[in-house]
């Protein structure tokens, strides 16, 4: 968990420095992002071609459709697997459905365009801080409690920006990117 925190915690700032060149570009160009994003995924693509297959691998034998049923059998037979399963479809929903609702609401909000950028980089930025500190806050509330709390902060704060409209909302934002970030 440390390990994959410190990991995700690079991607976090790489997404909040775009960000804010992101909506810097916007101002100018809704068209120029579009390119520019362009740009970076071939600029990815490109990397991605430098990618070897290690050669300690074992191929398996059984076929993919006869590993998906076993999945799904030991999904239904390990009460703490479909837990765990359910716990991260649910959180998961609440995250990705929000997700779209940002840009809207920080509109909404009065936000200017130029500021988007911005805010979103503060998000990405709280979320290392949520990333690097996931492991050290599970040590101390343990795993279950600390899956409850994710659970019972993404609805609060989902309901909250849903019933009453205000600026504050992108403060409940922030707590819904380092939920993100823990639960991942």
């Amino acid at each position: 968990k440390r390990i994959m925190g410190n990991a995700k915690s690079f991607m976090y700032l790489a997404v909040a420095i775009s960000s804010i060149i992101g909506s810097l570009v916007a101002v100018y160009s809704m068209r120029a992002t579009f390119w520019l994003s362009i740009l970076a995924l071939a600029f990815m693509f490109l990397i991605s071609l430098s990618f070897h297959e290690p050669k300690n691998y074992e191929k398996t034998k059984k076929s993919y459709h006869k590993h998906i049923i076993e999945s799904f059998k030991q999904a239904f037979h390990n009460k703490e697997l479909l837990f765990l399963l359910l716990f991260y479809a649910f959180v998961n929903l609440f995250a990705r459905i929000n997700l779209w609702f940002y840009q809207p609401y920080m509109k909404d909000a009065g936000l200017a365009l130029a500021l988007f950028g911005v805010v979103w980089a503060s998000f990405n930025l709280f979320a290392i801080f949520g990333s690097k500190s996931a492991n050290k806050l599970e040590k101390i509330l343990g795993e279950k409690k600390s899956l409850y709390l994710i659970a019972i902060s993404m609805a609060i704060t989902t309901f909250f920006m849903g019933s009453y409209f205000a600026i504050i909302g992108i403060g409940l934002i922030l707590i819904q990117q380092f939920i993100r970030v823990f639960n991942a």
